[in-house]
């Protein structure tokens, strides 16, 4: 709306002066051709041309900007124009002076109206100068408003190339954290198959060690036979040679030949000790080998075992190690795709630096040009004050007609020189807006056209349809890059999340880990306590067993009362060691549920056998020793009654009020392993 105003003045403006011009010219030939004669004294109308001519070559030199001085130039063309001027008024004045009286008589009454018609074309002109003035002055407005916002949008811009650069200095920290990743894991990768390698050599040695254990074993069972069959074979010799000597003593001999005879037996005697030597070295040395045979199958059995567990362990290992191949594939899945990530965010950052890189070259060379353009309005504002100060003198001059139509040549010239200025402000303001366009799309990663910089003339706007498709493409293509943004953003939270989870997960359980190791130490430490005091139960129950039938025993003896059957299957129950029991701890269990009941017992048996004694019969017809032990029994029973009843308490204190250590995160009943 605003340039087709501003087009609508130019136009209006331009017709005004072609109507002006047309108006103008053929009255001052017509009266020029009419009159015959010139009112005003010669003038040298091509100092005047060259003059002005040169001062429009001036003016349009330092509106583009190649003038050093163009207020110094200014004010010596001006002060040159007035020199001229006053020059032609002096002269006029002494012509006018002596050619009055001729010239009286000539003037015809058509001056008047003359001098009428150029005043009204001189208003006219004023007029024309007015309007283009304020169509100047409002055209420098809207320049200026425009470079405001041409500032402003620069500002926004600048502040979102620092968005961007913050979005990628973020992107480039999450892609260090993820090669860190990527590198712890597969360093404990690597561990881990050095762990599974150690692991198989330490097998291979085993097996090693073990085939050739194996063989020691096969070669000691042969020389274990080869001594044994040497054995019999010294076994089988002894024999015969003890069969000799049975036979040489049951053969008469002479008694010539005793000498020979006891020679033989001496020496039949030494060969049966060496050899009984001999015998006794065989059987150690068996028994030796028995016994490193016996040592060796017991290391056989124990590497056996050993190799066993390896072997579970390897199997284990195995399990893990496969488990740990799964996770490793499904990480370098995750590794490509992180890595694919980072080569697209790599592809991103550089996009954006190469963008960032132009588009502060296009700044420096915007903000350059802006410069100039300021330089051109200040030069502008400059102008029309001149055009102003010229035009007040134009006042003053009216009457001179040829200076009136150099003026109007001069202004035309002006005006088309204003005119050329305006539309290269326009077709800089146009590609200005056109780059600061294509700034916005580049920031949204898409490469815009190469427009040639330096021909601005040569620069035509794209068609608004055109424009409108491609920036609604430009926009749909940067809210896609937002999403896929977004949409990385997200996937990247969520695997942090996953991660503090498992990380979470795996504390807990080792949390968890740790209570039950506790727990289960705390139950053996009490189950060992219940068997020692099992076993101090049963120990205290045969003592008590052993006192009872003591007492019976001194109470019968003392009473002359014949002892019953049951008090000898007492006896012979008492007889039996402990050992007994110590080795059947799966009974003593069940019989700690039953130690109330026992002690009940006890009790039941001295009440009953404090009945069967009689009324009649008194103690002090029994012996003092036996009424000191009888004495002496009963107390001990007390005693360990009790004992016993404070053993119970402090058992119930022990395995039934006693709390555990809870986790901070369990709930529910404390379970039993």
């Amino acid at each position: 709306m605003v340039d087709n105003e501003k087009r609508e003045n130019l136009a209006n403006a331009r017709r005004k002066l072609k109507k002006f011009r047309d108006q103008h010219l053929p009255n001052g030939s017509d009266d020029h051709s009419t009159n015959g004669t010139s009112i005003e004294s010669p003038i040298d109308y091509n100092t005047i041309a060259q003059n002005v001519t040169a001062f429009g070559n001036e003016q349009q030199t330092a509106l583009n900007g190649v003038s050093t001085s163009p207020i110094i130039n200014l004010e010596e063309q001006n002060r040159q124009h007035n020199l001229s001027i006053e020059k032609q008024k002096q002269q006029r004045q002494s012509s006018g002076g002596s050619n009055v009286s001729g010239r009286s008589s000539q003037i015809p009454g058509n001056i008047e109206e003359k001098l009428r018609r150029d005043a009204e074309n001189l208003q006219e002109q004023l007029e024309v100068h007015v309007q283009t003035i304020g169509v100047l002055v409002a055209e420098k407005t809207d320049v200026s408003a425009k470079l405001s916002q041409s500032f402003k949008q620069l500002e926004r811009k600048q502040g979102e190339m620092d968005e961007l650069y913050g979005r990628l200095k973020a992107s480039r920290e999450r892609v260090q954290e993820l090669e860190k990743q990527m590198q712890n894991s597969t360093s404990d990768v690597q561990k881990r198959e050095m762990a599974v390698k150690d692991f198989d050599k330490e097998n291979d040695r085993l097996k090693i060690e073990n085939i050739r254990h194996s063989q020691l074993i096969e070669d000691l069972k042969q020389n274990i036979n080869e001594l044994n069959e040497k054995l019999q074979n010294r076994q089988n010799t002894i024999d015969q040679l003890n069969i000799e000597l049975e036979q040489f003593k049951k053969q008469p001999q002479a008694i010539n030949d005793t000498s020979m005879t006891e020679q033989q037996i001496t020496e039949l005697q030494q060969t049966i000790t060496f050899k009984n030597n001999q015998i006794e070295e065989f059987l150690s040395s068996i028994s030796r080998m028995r016994t490193d045979n016996d040592q060796y199958q017991q290391y056989n059995t124990n590497m056996q075992h050993h190799i066993q567990e390896l072997n579970d362990q390897i199997n284990q290992l195995t399990q893990t190690n496969n488990l740990l191949k799964n996770k490793q594939d499904e990480k370098n899945l995750s590794d490509h795709s992180l890595v694919l990530e980072h080569d697209n965010l790599q592809q991103e950052n550089q996009l954006f630096r190469n963008a960032i890189d132009q588009w502060s070259n296009r700044y420096e060379e915007l903000r350059l040009k802006l410069e100039q353009m300021t330089k051109t309005l200040t030069e502008k504002d400059e102008h029309i004050i001149q055009l102003e100060t010229k035009i007040n003198n134009s006042k003053a001059i009216e009457d001179k007609n040829p200076l009136i139509e150099t003026k109007k040549e001069f202004d035309s010239d002006e005006i088309s020189n204003l005119k050329n200025q305006i539309q290269t402000i326009e077709n800089l303001n146009k590609q200005l807006n056109e780059r600061l366009e294509q700034f916005q799309l580049k920031s949204n990663h898409e490469q815009p056209t190469q427009t040639d910089e330096q021909q601005t003339g040569s620069i035509l706007p794209l068609s608004s349809n055109d424009q409108k498709q491609s920036e609604q493409h430009l926009i749909e293509r940067f809210n896609e890059v937002m999403r896929e943004n977004i949409d990385l953003k997200d996937r990247i939270q969520n695997l942090d999340h996953v991660i503090l989870q498992l990380q979470s997960e795996t504390e807990t359980i080792g949390d968890y880990i740790i209570l039950y190791q506790q727990q289960r130490e705390q139950l053996q430490k009490r189950y060992q306590e219940k068997d020692d005091y099992i076993k101090q139960l049963t120990q205290d129950r045969f003592d008590l067993q052993k006192k009872l039938s003591e007492l019976e025993i001194l109470l019968v003896h003392g009473l002359n009362i014949p002892i019953p059957n049951s008090i000898k299957s007492q006896e012979s129950h008492t007889e039996v060691p402990s050992k007994h029991d110590e080795t059947n701890s799966s009974d003593q269990l069940q019989l700690q549920p039953k130690k109330n009941e026992q002690l009940g017992t006890i009790d039941q048996v001295i009440s009953l056998n404090t009945d069967k004694i009689p009324s009649s019969i008194s103690l002090p017809q029994l012996s003092d020793e036996t009424k000191a032990r009888i004495l002496a029994l009963i107390t001990e029973l007390a005693q360990n009654n009790i004992s016993s009843n404070d053993n119970l308490s402090t058992v119930k204190r022990a395995f039934v009020d006693k709390d555990f250590y809870l986790c901070s995160t369990c709930s529910g009943s404390v379970q039993w392993v």
